[in-house]
């Protein structure tokens, strides 16, 4: 076993052809897929709550749909700015980030699939317009949720495996 009397920088001694495991284990594994899936996910289900849901509000003769129709669309602007973007960078240097990204998913699954639930479960669901809005909205995010998770998934798999 052959040790390398330099010093590294972190202040320990490293093996000849060994790799620094201390740059493995201090979480310095680079997310760039995971990164950008994430974001970009994120925004398409809430833009799609936005848009969606302002519609339905309007339709119901509310003005607050309104409210939430530029809300929406201008959630899909989040993932370009360049003030995320530093967000997401410093999130993505933390080792824990791929559960940052797979447990809210997780839990906005849920959530909306549950929201759906309880609406296509209703047998008067044909007669109610807004409901059956409701039922889309709900539904669709569930649905937009569960992509976003299975495109995160192979993100993170390709970046782990590269």
């Amino acid at each position: 076993m052959n040790v390398n009397h330099k010093k590294k920088g972190g202040g320990g001694f490293q093996l000849r052809g060994e790799v620094d495991m201390s740059q493995a284990i201090g979480g310095e594994m680079e997310y760039g897929r995971l990164k950008r899936t994430a974001i970009i996910g994120y925004a398409a289900i809430f833009a799609w709550n936005g848009v969606v849901g302002g519609y339905m509000t309007i339709s119901s003769q509310n003005s607050f749909g309104w409210v939430a129709l530029v809300l929406g669309i201008g959630v899909l602007t989040l993932p370009f700015i360049p003030a995320v973007r530093g967000y997401v960078e410093i999130l993505a240097a933390n080792r824990a980030f791929p559960a940052l990204v797979f447990i809210p998913n997780i839990l906005i699954i849920l959530m909306f699939a549950y929201l759906a639930s309880l609406y296509i479960g209703d047998p008067y669901l044909a007669y109610n317009e807004l409901e059956t809005l409701a039922g889309v909205v709900f539904g669709g995010a569930a649905l937009l949720a569960a992509a976003t998770l299975l495109v995160n998934t192979i993100a993170y798999l390709m970046d782990r495996r590269t």
